[in-house]
């Protein structure tokens, strides 16, 4: 039998299923055909920073994050966003290993030339993929310019699931392909394992790709370096605190916290909690990569991450990270159930559900006073089926008179003319970097207008809603986090 990974989802409408006998097999066939579809296609961003403080005047950066990816070991894609200050060729090492302190090795294809000398000095992007080998948890990534004397510098990173064909046999993340002529005669026979295949194949697939939904990440050159106030002696202070909207699908659950820190002295720790919520986590800045798990509650939580700074402290990453929350159990008790419609019925609702589910538009926490462009860059995956994001932005401030810069960003799809601009106006005067204690969320309008004659403050348009997720360029300044949460459309026969 034909093992076939289906190139558009082929939607399926609720009249498919009436003027049926009670369960032809075209529309289990067509549901087992998208479950292979969502395995090839479900790439929600699990690797997302924009690297705080980011120097435009360095030849060379190294960054380390960790990684947690698909069971099955996937290729994936980096959508990689950059500067560079003169015409040379620019590129990215990509190193992997099981430990963040030894064992690194080069990925397949690194390092990769990000671009060729020649052309323009200034913002470009680049794809590079590579398959992950098995037990690998951190990446290194190292960004350098050729030439000696000129500047390279990463503005965003973005690594996701490639596109990807099923292959026969039964994965590790339980998922086993459909044979796709295994339902192609009319009058075929159905059997319960193929309805229990079809909604394990989904819960599988879902729950197998995590989704990244904040990140702190600096160069390992620590541009912002954190010392106790008081010289000679350890103090407990919060010189730095950092504030993570975020946009979660299911309410209610757990994050996993990774943490890379450490105090040349004692003492030293990274805390993070939910705003108005007790849960919070305690990891200790010790060099150590650490991992804690924090509940959260609602489906908008915001997350504060704080440094206690015992004698000198460098951060190398704070990243949270969440997974679908698994689903046990077969579709189908039964040894032998009756043939029903509503048992496809269900199973195309939960199909559409998790192929429509959106993604997260991670909280990025970046320092855009050091770019070297006019504005920072960085990129976002788009859900299928969206239509439009509504932004959240993060700024420090201190009350003063006066007005501080409005926070402005395009995207791509919006335009990028000076009515595109989609801006909050401040009353609060911004204070110097890095971000102090007086931490402000702003949420962005629910208003949606495609032809703006006036720079305001909208939703994000975003590329034509579609069955396959996308990326999106964004371009912003004034502020240091943005996040968002995605709108989907109100009409999935309409994508």
């Amino acid at each position: 039998m034909a093992l076939t990974t289906p190139t558009t989802y082929d939607a399926l409408s609720v009249q498919t299923f009436f003027g049926l006998v009670e369960a032809d097999q075209s529309p289990l066939d067509k549901i087992l055909l998208n479950a292979n579809y969502f395995y090839g296609r479900h790439s929600p961003p699990l690797v997302q920073f924009s690297p705080y403080a980011a120097a435009a005047t360095v030849n060379s950066e190294v960054y380390i994050v960790p990684t947690i990816w698909s069971a099955d070991l996937l290729a994936y894609t980096a959508s990689v966003k950059f500067w560079r200050s003169d015409t040379s060729a620019v590129t990215l090492a990509v190193e992997e290993s099981s430990a963040v302190g030894s064992g690194w090795g080069a990925v397949s294809g690194s390092p990769f030339t990000l671009i060729a000398s020649g052309g323009s000095a200034g913002d470009a992007s680049q794809t590079v993929s590579w398959t992950p080998g098995s037990g690998k948890r951190y990446l290194k990534l190292t960004i350098t310019n050729a030439t000696g004397g000129a500047y390279a510098q990463l503005q965003s990173f973005m690594a996701y699931p490639n596109t990807t064909a099923v292959t026969t046999g039964a994965k590790s993340s339980g998922f086993i392909g459909y044979e796709s002529t295994a339902l192609a005669t009319a009058g075929a026979p159905i059997h319960v394992e193929y309805l229990n295949r079809a909604a394990k194949n989904i819960h599988s697939t879902y729950y197998d790709r995590k989704h990244c939904v904040g990140s702190f990440v600096q160069a390992q050159a620590f541009p912002m370096r954190l010392t106790a106030t008081a010289s000679g002696r350890s103090q407990v202070t919060h010189p730095f605190v950092a504030t993570m909207p975020l946009s979660i699908p299911d309410t209610d659950g757990t994050l996993t916290v990774e943490v890379l820190a450490n105090d040349s002295g004692a003492g030293g720790k990274i805390t993070i909690n939910q705003k108005g919520f007790g849960s919070q986590v305690e990891l200790d800045a010790d060099g150590t990569a650490r991992t804690s798990t924090l509940s959260y509650t609602g489906t908008s939580p915001t997350f504060i991450v704080a440094a206690e700074v015992h004698t000198q402290l460098d951060i190398s990453y704070v990243v949270l990270s969440w997974r679908p929350k698994a689903q046990a159990g077969d579709f189908i008790q039964a040894i032998a159930p009756p043939a029903a419609i509503e048992y496809l019925l269900a199973l195309n609702k939960l199909l559409e559900k998790r192929v429509a589910a959106s993604y997260h538009a991670p909280c990025l926490v970046f320092d855009p006073s050091t770019k070297g462009a006019t504005f920072w860059q960085w990129e976002r995956r788009i859900p299928p089926a969206s239509y439009s994001m509504r932004w959240l932005r993060t700024r420090h401030t201190v009350q003063a008179a006066g007005s501080a810069s409005a926070m402005i960003a395009w995207n791509t799809s919006g335009g990028l003319t000076a009515n595109d601009a989609i801006v909050s106006s401040l009353s609060l005067q911004p204070i110097a970097w890095p971000p102090y204690s007086h931490s402000q969320v702003w949420v962005g309008s629910l208003t949606y207008d495609a032809t703006p004659s006036v720079p305001m403050n909208r939703l994000h348009e975003l590329p034509s809603a579609s069955w396959t997720a996308q990326n999106e360029t964004f371009l912003g300044n004034f502020f240091h986090g943005t996040a968002g949460s995605f709108m989907p459309v109100t009409d999935l026969s309409a994508v």
